[in-house]
């Protein structure tokens, strides 16, 4: 019994442990869209959050989703196109709050997908087929196998 209890208690720490771990990625992240998605012109809106914009997290994922919408509409040219063809716009010229133009780097994109807790993904070095990442949600499956726990630097 005293063995299956310090089974369970190294369980349980690996748990908070990468649930820790996962809270600090999303913070990064979440810090990150930050400066990238401009904030929006809403009427009547209060701007009295904890991020570096002055927003909540959820005025920056609203706001996430209206300039990604506003992205579609996007003519080639440069210009925005809204219903009926009327040009509209209430987020600046294509770049951020802080005056840089939005980009993502290939390193972010990829810290981004491999933060996911529902995909599973792993980087691998080829020719030899080496994983040198994996995904969140490839971690907690590992998490609890009999087997090695981690996969990365093995050969797959």
């Amino acid at each position: 019994m005293l063995k299956e209890d310090k089974a369970g208690d190294e369980h349980r720490k690996r748990q908070r442990e990468g649930k820790a771990s996962e809270r600090a990625v999303q913070r990064k992240l979440i810090e990150r869209l930050d400066g990238l998605v401009p904030v929006a012109v809403v009427g009547g809106r209060f701007l009295n959050g904890t991020l570096r914009s002055g927003r909540t997290t959820v005025q920056l994922y609203e706001d996430c989703i209206g300039y990604c919408k506003e992205l579609l509409n996007q003519e080639p040219g440069g210009g925005r196109v809204g219903r009926g063809g009327s040009r509209q716009g209430s987020w600046g010229g294509g770049e951020a709050e802080m005056g840089r133009p939005l980009s993502v780097a290939g390193a972010e994109l990829m810290e981004a997908c491999l933060s996911s807790c529902t995909e599973r993904m792993l980087v691998v070095d080829l020719p030899e087929w080496t994983v040198v990442a994996m995904s969140s949600r490839m971690r907690q499956d590992f998490a609890s196998a009999a087997f090695e726990h981690e996969l990365v630097m093995q050969t797959v």
